[in-house]
């Protein structure tokens, strides 16, 4: 099993630098490429398609402009730092959020979206 193309479709960096595949390894925000199948056996992997029907993925995906590439790595980083601190700050999470390579502005469309509490209270599914 390649964890990195796990219910995705379209081409990686090849080094795990763009963190396009990003997936919840236990519930921590992990960069598949850099994670063996042998290490994820028996482990919980959830994609961004586990959380499709979240709002803050749809609140999102409805925006316009971002290409979406990156989404997965945004969404499931930012489900990751919740969970780590519910009370997480603005600043802090765009601060993750900047971190990662992204062409289409997307950061500020995730942080503006847990700003109407639209990745607090619901979070990820356990």
């Amino acid at each position: 099993v390649d964890l990195g193309h796990v219910e995705m479709a379209g081409e990686s960096c090849s080094d795990g630098k763009c963190c396009r595949w990003t997936v919840l390894l236990n519930n921590r925000a992990v960069c598949a490429c850099h994670v063996l199948a042998v290490e994820a056996a028996n482990q919980r992997v959830q994609t961004l398609h586990h959380f499709g029907s979240h709002p803050l993925v749809q609140h999102v995906r409805a925006a316009q402009g971002p290409c979406g590439r990156c989404l997965g790595a945004h969404v499931l980083t930012t489900f990751d730092l919740l969970r780590e601190s519910p009370q997480l700050s603005l600043s802090r999470l765009r601060q993750r959020l900047v971190a990662i390579p992204c062409e289409c502005q997307l950061a500020g469309h995730v942080v503006r979206a847990v700003s109407q509490g639209l990745g607090q209270p619901a979070g990820p599914p356990v």
